[in-house]
């Protein structure tokens, strides 16, 4: 079994909320949307993406916004936090510069800025 897409996931939870808010079924959506209500059903749990003019045709029927199936979406607010605690410190830029002032030997040098290069 594949992992689901969570953004799939989520906008078709909001599908099937909407959905359920008016008073419809799987069937009368699935008949608006001419497709069959197993389609429907996959993509109401995320397991199916829901294809852009899909989506518009659904949020016309459900009269939503596109947007009104986005809203909610968690955000990875960690992945910047993350970033930051890699992040080197102002003290740790100063150590690693004294080190590097500190190297007699060209080779070594030589090999550390193709190190460094190979970085960028």
């Amino acid at each position: 079994m594949s992992v689901i897409d969570p953004i799939n996931n989520h906008v078709g939870k909001r599908v099937k909320k909407r959905r359920r808010e008016l008073g419809l079924n799987q069937h009368q959506l699935s008949e608006k949307l001419q497709i069959c209500y197993q389609q429907l059903w996959k993509n109401e749990e995320g397991i199916n993406q829901i294809g852009s003019s899909r989506l518009y045709r659904i949020a016309a029927i459900l009269g939503v916004s596109i947007s009104y199936f986005f809203d909610g979406i968690p955000t990875n607010r960690n992945h910047n936090k993350v970033k930051k605690e890699l992040a080197p410190t102002i003290d740790e830029i100063n150590e690693f510069l004294v080190i590097i002032a500190r190297i007699n030997d060209p080779i070594k040098l030589r090999k550390l800025a193709l190190i460094l290069d190979a970085l960028k």
